[in-house]
């Protein structure tokens, strides 16, 4: 029986061939395989220049859809995850509560987004802001670049600083405290979160990257003999 051809190719992409051009059709925009560049700029500028893709680290970056929105997304999640967490706690009495929780909460999913794209990206060289501000974490998660130890740095430090945020926020909003004492408890609930954030995330970045053939401690290839 004959088979259609598979043309969901370079990171599962299509390629589309119509009308004689080449292109990877990544939603957003479309890929040129013969440039090693998008055809058209990134609409969430990822990186210094608009048409590059995963920061010139392709070996070991992936891009879903051409463009990002992670950080959006980490606040959202944050926000759902505190409001959810108020409410079981009783602190969400109506809507200014669901509002104050949610706001806290986005901030610190954000900011652990950002954080943890930006320490990804000044350790794979794509450097800290557009490591802020693109899918470099994520990219890092998915193909294990960097292994355990780049997992363990950037999980760590995003954790923790999502949970000084929202520790000290909640402290303040649902239990009065003031903000000196309030940030002393961020600091403890942060210390906690960087060493069980950077401990999972490092883990699963080392695995991942076994799983690829590198090495589990830092992501490197491993050349048989």
């Amino acid at each position: 029986m004959l088979r259609a051809p598979n043309e969901k190719l370079y990171q599962g992409k299509e390629l589309d061939e119509e009308l004689d051009v080449t292109l990877y059709n990544f939603e957003a925009r479309f890929y040129d395989p013969q440039t090693g560049r998008f055809i058209s700029v990134d609409p969430a500028w990822q990186f210094f220049s608009g048409y590059t893709r995963m920061g010139n680290h392709w070996i070991v970056g992936r891009d879903p859809d051409g463009k990002v929105w992670h950080i959006i997304i980490g606040g959202l999640i944050g926000g759902g995850i505190n409001v959810v967490m108020q409410a079981i706690n009783g602190n969400i009495k109506g809507p200014g509560d669901f509002a104050v929780a949610f706001g806290i909460g986005f901030a610190a999913g954000a900011v652990t987004t950002m954080t943890a794209g930006a320490v990804s990206g000044a350790m794979m060289g794509t450097g800290f802001w557009s490591g802020a501000v693109s899918s470099t974490a994520a990219s890092s998660a998915i193909s294990g670049a960097g292994g355990f130890t780049q997992g363990f740095v950037a999980g760590g430090i995003g954790s923790g600083m999502g949970s000084l945020i929202e520790t000290t926020g909640n402290a303040i909003a649902f239990h009065d405290m003031d903000f000196g004492d309030a940030l002393m408890q961020g600091g403890q609930s942060a210390s906690m979160s960087l060493l069980t954030g950077g401990l999972i995330q490092g883990t699963a970045n080392g695995f991942i990257a076994m799983g690829a053939g590198r090495s589990f401690l830092d992501g490197s290839l491993i050349m048989e003999e």
